[in-house]
């Protein structure tokens, strides 16, 4: 059974490996005359000058992320050091309580052993078994106190990243602006899909 899954598995792979990729491409007629061709080349001056303001764009975008990135992180850093002087407290405060709960925790444990022996020697009924019974529901109830957690710094990377998300290294609105120029000088545009991969 397991090795029909798994020669299923592969199977599966492998068509999905083996499916058709395709490209869409535009095809161009240009418009007759002087005058059309006048327009075209007006039009492919305008795309260069599209992308070049596309990618002029892009890189003002990126020196703009990086100063936002530095004063979001500087803002976080100042943050984090208040939180870290609060830590330090709080973990101070942690190991005073971690050390008065550990030796009151040693003495109850002391005593419940002195109270099992004395009930085993003195009986059921006895104060020493009563006794032992209040040990055992004190410590049952019993926590140690929680070490605080240390709090993470920022980290100015990751505050790039952040910040750089938002600027788009894609120009097809030129494309786009392109082929309905080339229409407007009278050319013509046409679709088809391509195959580019894994083509029968």
């Amino acid at each position: 059974m397991l090795k029909h899954v798994c020669l299923i598995a592969v199977a599966l792979f492998l068509c999905a490996c083996s499916t058709p990729r395709y490209q869409v491409v535009h095809d161009f007629e240009p418009p007759l005359g002087a005058g059309g061709a006048a327009c075209i080349q007006a039009c492919y001056q305008d795309q260069k000058s599209c992308q070049r303001d596309c990618s002029g764009s892009y890189d003002a975008c990126l020196a703009a992320s990086r100063d936002i990135a530095e004063a979001e992180y500087q803002a976080k850093l100042d943050l984090h050091n208040q939180a870290l002087d609060d830590y330090y407290a709080d973990h101070q405060a942690y190991l005073v309580q971690r050390e008065l709960f550990q030796a009151k925790q040693q003495l109850l444990l002391n005593q419940l052993d002195q109270a099992h022996h004395r009930c085993h020697r003195e009986g059921q009924g006895s104060y020493a078994c009563k006794r032992a019974r209040e040990l055992d529901a004190e410590l049952s109830q019993r926590h140690e106190p929680t070490e605080p957690v240390k709090p993470q710094a920022p980290s100015l990377n990751d505050e790039v990243k952040r910040a750089r998300s938002g600027c788009t290294r894609s120009c097809d609105y030129c494309d786009d602006r392109f082929r309905s120029c080339y229409t407007s000088c009278g050319g013509k545009v046409s679709t088809r899909r391509v195959c580019v991969a894994h083509c029968e």
